[in-house]
């Protein structure tokens, strides 16, 4: 989901193509957090989401026998940045 804000000036004409083009900044600012997380479900073991798509902004990955991360976004302010993680098992570790 791209959380953004738009706002128009009644008073100065938008164009289509300046929205289109206030879209596309949108979209562009986020290709790159896509990118990392085609990445993670192409070559690693997702368990959550069980069909991964770009929508969602965590993963669980395993790392082994009884053991496995979470990756999550936690804040929309900035696309590319991975806030926090969490590996987990028998004993539960917080980084």
């Amino acid at each position: 989901m791209i959380v953004t804000a738009a706002v128009y000036d009644s008073d100065v004409q938008t164009t289509l193509v300046d929205v289109f083009r206030q879209f596309t900044d949108a979209v562009s600012q986020w290709q790159i957090f896509w990118d990392v997380v085609d990445e993670i479900d192409g070559s690693t073991c997702v368990l959550e989401p069980e069909k991964p798509t770009r929508a969602a902004t965590y993963r669980r990955l395993a790392l082994g026998s009884s053991r496995h991360a979470v990756v999550c976004r936690c804040t929309w302010s900035c696309a590319v940045y991975f806030v926090s993680y969490k590996i987990l098992g028998e004993k539960p570790v917080m980084l």
